[in-house]
């Protein structure tokens, strides 16, 4: 029966279905008690762990890191969990095993040990910004459970950066809670930003995400500060986003909402050929009654009537969008 299936699971069929390989392979490891059948499924496993390079692999139909979880199965099954747990210290190269020896030393609460498992890893995939984060992420809640200020600090900044909104909440909140403190458990200061108010620290990040000011991390910012001039400097890079970003800059920038408004609704209507080109005009133009009042939402109406009473469809919805409120 082992050898029925080993010798399945080895068809040229699966070279292109890895997942079904390994579930097969998987399957032969009750089979395999006496040492000459373990021996077999053992040197399959490591052929495939010998090969040059991931694309060998791939194009073997099992990856090197599939080969090695099931080589793990194997060894705790028949060697035991010391044996496994060696095993998997000799191989940390594979990110789930990575995982695994930090989800262990976190549960004895190692957390040096912790660090040096995420750093060793973002060492080693550097190239991988996924599995790089990933690192990162679990070094940021060591950081927590250490009080370690200015690294949370560093990597909350950082997080921000790359789009993660609550981290930027966490990082004002790292700096009312730690000026004048002592860093926790920290030592160095690690973050460039460690040191200063927190004007200075939202001035830097805004300036470093102003390249990217459609980035939706930016704009909560700028929302959640109440900014309102660079919120209005996005919406004139950005006519449209007037429809979503008006809640945030009235009353006290009324002015330049409307003009904002009746520029973007000339323009749709300038370009509008169709029915629903038509109603996306008055649906911007409901938008526009709401923020700036239904009167200066009527002169446009009256305005788009004069121009394009030649287009019934578009009359139409002019007509309905006035009867809105």
């Amino acid at each position: 029966i082992f050898d029925l299936t080993l010798g399945h699971a080895l068809e040229r069929f699966y070279d292109e279905w890895g997942e079904r390989r390994a579930a097969i392979l998987t399957a032969c490891i009750p089979l395999c008690r006496e040492m000459a059948l373990r021996d077999k499924l053992t040197a399959y496993l490591l052929s495939v762990q010998e090969r040059k390079n991931a694309r060998q692999a791939y194009y073997a139909g099992l990856s090197v890191a599939a080969a090695q979880k099931i080589m793990l199965i194997l060894i705790r099954t028949y060697d035991g969990d010391g044996a496994a747990e060696d095993y998997i210290g000799q191989n940390l190269v594979n990110s789930d095993f990575r995982k695994m020896a930090i989800e262990k030393a976190l549960a004895a609460g190692r957390l040096e040990q912790v660090l040096t498992l995420c750093l060793e890893g973002e060492a080693l995939n550097a190239k991988d910004k996924g599995q790089v984060s990933v690192w990162r992420h679990i070094r940021y809640d060591v950081y927590e459970k250490q009080n370690n200020i200015l690294a949370l600090k560093e990597l909350a900044f950082e997080f921000t950066l790359n789009g993660e909104f609550p981290y930027y909440l966490r990082l004002k909140e790292l700096y009312a809670d730690g000026e004048g403190g002592d860093g926790g458990d920290g030592g160095e200061a690690l973050s460039p930003v460690s040191t200063g108010e927190w004007p200075a620290v939202l001035a830097g990040l805004l300036q470093a995400l102003e390249s990217e000011w459609q980035s939706p991390v930016y704009i909560k910012i700028l929302i959640h500060e109440k900014n309102q001039p660079k919120l209005l400097a996005c919406c004139r890079k950005n006519v449209p986003s007037i429809v979503q970003l008006y809640p945030h800059l009235i009353p006290e920038r009324a002015g330049e909402v409307d003009e904002l408004f009746v520029e973007y609704i000339r323009y749709k209507a300038e370009r509008a050929s169709g029915r629903g080109d038509y109603q996306d005009v008055g649906g911007i133009i409901c938008h526009y009654g709401k923020a700036c009042g239904w009167n200066a939402a009527d002169r446009i109406i009256r305005e788009l009537l004069s121009l394009y009473r030649g287009r019934p469809a578009f009359v139409d919805e002019l007509k309905k969008a006035k009867n809105t409120r």
